[in-house]
């Protein structure tokens, strides 16, 4: 097995739960719970010295854009990368149980690099052990005292120094502001920064059609690298024939994607 950097992120809906790690922004709002049940949902590592949260100013903006698998054209891509990196058998297999295979060989990689024991363990308990083993990390790169606090409060605390930091980089004012409402301009700001590294007007745009134009300029970035025509089609109809090539290149791959009918959730089909 060839060896992979470990620092992913894993979206949609897993064959097997998936425990978010640490707090995370969906527009303005955090999420702080301790989330003790695993959930399936959104799983996040990011390698040594990568900078978490948000991200570094200029990387872009989050969103799930028009997507193959719930994160987008990315995710298929990098899903892509990985099943080369880890030399995984993908011929008969559908493309939930790829993604499954991938999740878990990445998680077991994870608690290696943590050095958390995995003999014995099933994925799930992995990963919770390496979610919280990784947030405790974040935490201590912060400078938050990890001590006898709640994995809930740790969260909370993560998240509100990451969103000071970052909105510290964009010259948001956060004297007086609540975290949520700095999160909320944060966000706004980087949907700002994305729309203009696409050559987007931004000046009088309200968000709510930013983030429309955004999609769409993606659509078609996407449809050029992947030799697309986009002469005289709408949206719409680019988006389902990226959809269709991203599809094919799985295909090729041995990967079988179940009938919307026969498929047991939406991840396999109409997320596509």
């Amino acid at each position: 097995m060839k060896k992979k950097t470990v620092g992913f992120v894993l979206s949609g809906a897993l064959a097997l739960g998936v425990l978010a790690v640490g707090p995370t922004i969906t527009g303005a709002e955090e999420t702080t719970d301790s989330q003790t049940t695993v959930e399936e949902g959104a799983f996040s590592f990011h390698g040594k010295g990568e900078h978490k949260g948000f991200g570094h100013k200029g990387k872009g903006h989050g969103g799930k854009g028009f997507g193959l698998f719930s994160g987008g054209m990315k995710d298929g891509a990098s899903l892509l990368e990985d099943i080369e990196g880890y030399d995984i058998e993908t011929e008969g297999k559908t493309i939930r149980e790829v993604k499954k295979e991938v999740a878990e060989l990445k998680v077991k990689e994870a608690a290696a690099e943590l050095g958390i024991e995995t003999e014995g363990k099933d994925v799930k308990e992995l990963f919770k052990e390496v979610a919280e083993a990784k947030l405790e990390e974040e935490a201590n790169e912060l400078g938050i005292e990890t001590e006898g606090k709640e994995l809930k409060d740790l969260k909370k605390e993560v998240f509100e120094a990451k969103v000071l930091a970052e909105a510290s980089e964009y010259g948001i004012e956060t004297e007086g502001k609540e975290v949520k409402d700095v999160a909320k301009e944060l966000h706004e700001e980087k949907l700002v920064e994305k729309a203009q590294e696409l050559g987007i007007e931004t000046d009088g745009v309200e968000h709510s059609e930013l983030r429309e134009l955004v999609q769409e300029a993606k659509v078609l970035e996407a449809a050029t690298e992947l030799g697309i025509s986009t002469d005289g089609k709408t949206t719409d109809e680019i988006k389902e024939e990226v959809r269709e090539a991203k599809k094919a290149q799985f295909e090729e791959l041995g990967i079988v994607f179940p009938e919307k009918e026969e498929a047991t959730d939406e991840s396999d089909s109409e997320t596509l």
